[in-house]
């Protein structure tokens, strides 16, 4: 008996991950038009980046370092660019 997997479990545990895979680019592009779209404070916005990469990482675990080189500077550009979060912003800023 060999301690290889057999083919079938090679191609049930890629069927899995692609499926991950698709998951968490599900997760991520909602929460970019949801950065894009709605009305949030900065923290709101902090808040939905944080909750997205910790979905991720329900799911790839060891996915961290990913994250936060690919998808954490697209979400970060989205909320700086969301116009709301820019007033709120400032609103915080004028404040002080």
């Amino acid at each position: 008996m060999s301690d290889e997997p057999s083919p079938i479990a090679d191609g049930e545990a890629l069927l899995d991950e692609n499926r991950r895979v698709r998951a968490a680019q599900i997760i991520v592009s909602f929460a970019m038009l949801k950065l894009k779209t709605l009305r949030l404070t900065e923290k709101e916005a902090d808040e939905m980046i944080e909750t997205t990469r910790g979905r991720v990482l329900d799911m790839f675990p060891e996915g961290g370092n990913a994250f936060d080189l690919i998808y954490r500077p697209r979400l970060e550009r989205l909320r700086n660019e969301n116009e709301f979060v820019r007033l709120s912003r400032a609103a915080f800023q004028s404040e002080r």
